[in-house]
C-alpha cells in the first residue's frame, strides 16, 4: 500500500479528531482521556497556527485519512506524535512513515537536531517501529504518572 504525507489543514480536523479518540490510540496516549469536541477544535487550531509545530496528515491516492504525525519543537528536543488508523495498523508501514516524516522535519526545519518519542512500554508495535526507523532507546520517564520509554532519533 502506497501513502502521501502532506501538512494537516482545517479539512482533516475530524479526522484528526476521530483518530485520537480511538480506543486503542487513547490507551497508548501520554493523556489517556476521551477528547471532546471543542477542547479538540481549539488544539487543532492551535497547532495549524503554531511555528513549533509541525503537523502532517497520512493518506492514500484516493485521499482517503490513514494517520496523523505531530513534531512539537522545543528547546530540548522535537517530540514525534503519530496515531495510525486501523486501516493500515499491522501492514508494515508505520516504519517507514516515521522515517518519511522525521526526514521532513528535519529537512523542514534546520534547527531539529534530535527527535523524541515517548512510547508505553507496552505498545509493543511502536518500539518496534521506532527501533527501525533508527530510533534508539535511552531511558524510562514518567509522564503524567505513566511510564513511558524515551526513545531518540539525532539529526545526521
Amino acid at each position: 500500500m502506497e501513502f502521501i504525507l502532506r501538512k494537516a489543514n482545517k479539512e482533516d480536523m475530524k479526522d484528526v479528531f476521530n483518530l485520537s479518540n480511538e480506543e486503542i490510540v487513547r490507551q497508548n496516549s501520554i493523556n489517556k482521556e476521551q477528547i471532546k469536541w471543542e477542547n479538540h477544535v481549539k488544539w487543532f487550531n492551535d497547532k495549524l497556527a503554531d511555528e513549533n509545530h509541525l503537523f502532517f496528515v497520512i493518506s492514500n491516492d484516493e485521499n482517503d485519512f490513514l494517520g496523523q504525525v505531530r513534531f512539537e519543537i522545543k528547546d530540548d528536543g522535537t517530540i514525534i506524535s503519530v496515531s495510525v488508523s486501523e486501516k493500515i495498523r499491522g501492514k508494515g508501514l508505520s516504519s517507514k512513515i516515521v522515517e518519511i516524516a522525521c526526514e521532513n522535519a528535519f529537512r523542514e526545519r534546520r534547527d531539529i537536531c534530535k527527535i523524541l518519542a515517548y512510547i508505553s512500554p507496552k505498545n509493543l508495535p511502536s518500539i518496534k517501529c521506532f527501533e527501525r526507523s533508527a530510533f534508539i532507546f535511552s531511558k524510562e520517564d514518567v509522564l503524567k504518572g505513566n511510564v513511558f520509554n524515551l526513545y531518540i532519533l539525532k539529526s545526521k
